[in-house]
């Protein structure tokens, strides 16, 4: 009968239980009774029974680093999170999914949809189209926890009660003086344009129509105009003429 003989282990085993099966290494990894250089993708290294081994990450992992839960990136249709893999992202996080992961919002927003689109703010904070703002710019007004537009044409404006009035009109536009909070293109007939205030003021009698508060444009039934004044008269000063409208 042969006598059982001792068989060096293969390189870089430093020990084994058969030809090819390594229980620890010279150098590199043992993974599955193999050296390797680095452990196969789903599994990371660590030390098992005293030895460096691989071991396979948890099922909610694809690939994981020094934890079988710390996760590295994830199965499809999940996104990565603070080493852990989750179908939606949390509050004040948001979804990237150029990185497949759930990146945080930047203060001062609460939630957002992403890096440069806030969708809430913190106490104080306004939300103005994505961004947090600490007053809401022209052309806007506050409303509880955002900035909402004002009426077209109003540069600025308020919420009155149950209202939206504007305050200050845009560039070019006119705002009645005696019915504030309402911005108009052209001062009616009977009115007449400050451009100093940008208001509409009334025409005085006997002025039908006028260009400013001294110079009347038409007058009424029983006057006659002459250099932008009414004349309560049906006959022209010396000097002028009758000229039928």
């Amino acid at each position: 009968m042969a006598t059982p003989q001792c068989q060096p282990c293969n390189s870089p085993c430093r020990e084994c239980s058969a030809e090819t099966t390594c229980i620890s290494c010279w150098s590199g990894i043992l993974q599955n009774g193999t050296c390797v250089a680095s452990c196969a993708s789903g599994s990371f290294s660590t030390i098992i029974a005293g030895r460096l081994g691989c071991q396979s990450c948890d099922s909610s992992c694809l690939t994981c680093l020094n934890s079988s839960t710390y996760c590295l990136s994830c199965p499809a249709n999940q996104l990565l999170q603070s080493g852990a893999c989750v179908v939606n992202c949390s509050t004040a996080y948001y979804a990237d999914f150029n990185t497949l992961s759930c990146l945080p919002c930047r203060s001062p927003c609460v939630t957002c949809s992403s890096i440069l689109n806030c969708t809430s703010c913190y106490t104080n904070m306004l939300l103005y189209f994505g961004q947090c703002v600490s007053i809401c710019p022209d052309g806007s007004y506050p409303s509880v926890t955002q900035c909402l537009q004002c009426p077209t044409m109003c540069q600025k404006c308020k919420n009155d009660s149950m209202n939206v009035v504007c305050t200050t009109c845009s560039n070019g536009k006119f705002m009645i003086a005696t019915i504030p909070g309402q911005c108009i293109t052209n001062c009616p007939d009977g009115w007449y344009p400050n451009y100093g205030t940008y208001q509409c003021y009334q025409c005085q009698t006997p002025c039908g129509n006028c260009q400013s508060a001294t110079s009347c444009s038409t007058c009424i039934t029983g006057y006659l105009i002459y250099h932008g004044d009414c004349l309560q008269t049906s006959e022209c000063p010396p000097g002028a003429f009758l000229w039928p409208n």
